[in-house]
C-alpha cells in the first residue's frame, strides 16, 4: 500500500567532514529515509521573510537566484515501490567504470529491468540507437555509465511517471536537469549530485519542470514515441539537445523530474572544444531554427565564433527560403 506521509524540514546548507563537499538538510533526510525504505517523490519550497544564499565558495551561482527567500521544504514520502520496467542503455569505453557505477546500481539487482550496454561505438548516437532497438521495454532510460542510481531512485521515477500519466501521457523526453530559454533569460531546472563538484547541482521542488533540453547523463523516452538519435550527429556531444529538439519538433513537451542520481564524472579537468562547439552548431542548424535554452548556455548566442555566425547565416537562409 502506498501510504504518503509529509514532513517540513528547513532547507540549509553544511560543510561535510571532508571540508571539501557541502551538503544540504534535504539530502541528509533524503539518506535518512532510505535507511528506513522511505523515498521523497515531492517537494515543495516554502518561503521565508528574508532572502535565502548560497555558501560564498559554491560552484553553481546560478542556485542563488533560485533559491529566493525558500527557507523550508515540504516533502511527500513513500515506502520504496518499484518502478515499471525499463530498459537502460549505456555506452562506454571503459566497462570498469561502468561496473564501479551505473551497473553497482540497486535498482538492477531485482533483474526485472534490462541494462543494454554498447561498447566503443563509432558516435552517441549510433551506439544508443543500437541499444533503442534492443529495448524490450515501453520506458527507455540512456544512462552515462558513470552515473549511480541511489536506492530511492527507482521510487521517484515512477512517482513522475505517474504524475505524467494524468497531467500529459505524450510526454517527449524526461532527464534529471535541463534548461529552458525564457526570453532573453536562461533558466536551469533539476536536481542531481555532482560526484565532479562533490555537492548537489540544482533544487528538488517544483518538479517536474517545462524544459527546452535536457543534459545527456540521464535521458528517458517512452519507445511507442518513436523518438531517435540523429546519426548525422558524430562525436560524443550535443545528442540530448537534439533528440530534445526533436520531441519538441513533434509538439512533445520535456521535463526535468524528480529522478535524483548521482554523477560520478572523471572529467573535472574538461572544458568545451571544437568538437563541442561543432555538434552544438550541428544541432541547432539542424533541428531548431529558434534560440532555445541548452545546458552550456542560451542558444544560438553562446557559441563562440566561427560556429555562432555559421548558425546565424544558415538560419537566415532558412527565413528567406520559406
Amino acid at each position: 500500500m502506498r501510504v504518503e506521509e509529509r514532513l517540513r524540514i528547513p532547507f540549509t546548507f553544511s560543510r561535510a567532514a571532508d571540508t571539501l563537499s557541502f551538503a544540504t538538510s534535504y539530502d541528509e533526510t533524503a539518506r535518512r529515509l532510505a535507511h528506513e525504505r522511505r523515498a521523497i517523490v515531492r517537494v515543495s519550497a516554502l518561503p521565508g521573510t528574508v532572502p535565502a544564499s548560497l555558501p560564498p565558495e559554491y560552484p553553481f551561482r546560478w542556485m542563488a537566484g533560485a533559491l529566493g527567500q525558500m527557507a523550508t521544504v515540504e516533502c511527500t514520502t513513500i515506502p520504496f515501490c518499484a518502478a515499471r520496467p525499463i530498459s537502460f542503455v549505456a555506452i562506454t569505453h571503459r566497462p570498469e567504470i561502468l561496473e564501479r557505477d551505473l551497473a553497482s546500481s540497486e535498482i538492477f539487482a531485482s533483474r526485472r529491468h534490462q541494462l543494454i550496454i554498447i561498447t566503443n561505438p563509432a558516435s552517441a548516437t549510433s551506439g544508443l540507437n543500437q541499444g533503442l532497438e534492443r529495448a524490450e521495454h515501453g520506458i527507455v532510460a540512456f544512462v552515462h555509465h558513470d552515473v549511480y542510481l541511489p536506492s530511492w531512485w527507482e521510487s521517484q521515477l515512477e512517482g513522475t511517471l505517474q504524475n505524467l500519466d494524468q497531467r500529459d501521457p505524450e510526454w517527449g523526453v524526461l532527464g534529471c536537469a535541463g534548461a529552458r530559454l525564457d526570453g532573453a533569460r536562461l533558466q536551469y531546472t533539476g536536481s542531481l549530485f555532482d560526484g565532479t563538484a562533490r555537492r548537489r547541482w540544482g533544487f528538488p521542488w517544483n518538479l517536474p519542470a517545462d524544459v527546452d533540453t535536457l543534459d545527456e547523463l540521464l535521458l528517458i523516452i517512452r519507445r511507442e514515441s518513436g523518438l531517435r538519435f540523429d546519426e548525422t550527429l558524430s562525436g560524443f556531444h550535443a545528442y540530448g539537445a537534439q533528440i530534445s529538439l526533436s520531441a519538441r519538433a513533434r509538439g512533445l513537451r520535456n521535463y526535468a523530474a524528480l529522478a535524483e542520481c548521482e554523477h560520478r564524472s572523471d572529467s573535472s579537468g574538461w572544458s568545451p572544444d571544437a568538437a563541442y562547439f561543432a555538434a552544438h552548431a550541428h544541432v541547432a542548424k539542424r533541428w531548431s531554427h529558434q534560440p532555445y535554452g541548452a545546458m552550456f548556455g542560451p542558444m544560438p548566442s553562446a557559441l563562440p565564433s566561427p560556429w555562432r555566425e555559421d548558425v546565424l547565416a544558415h538560419h537566415a537562409k532558412r527565413s528567406v527560403i520559406r
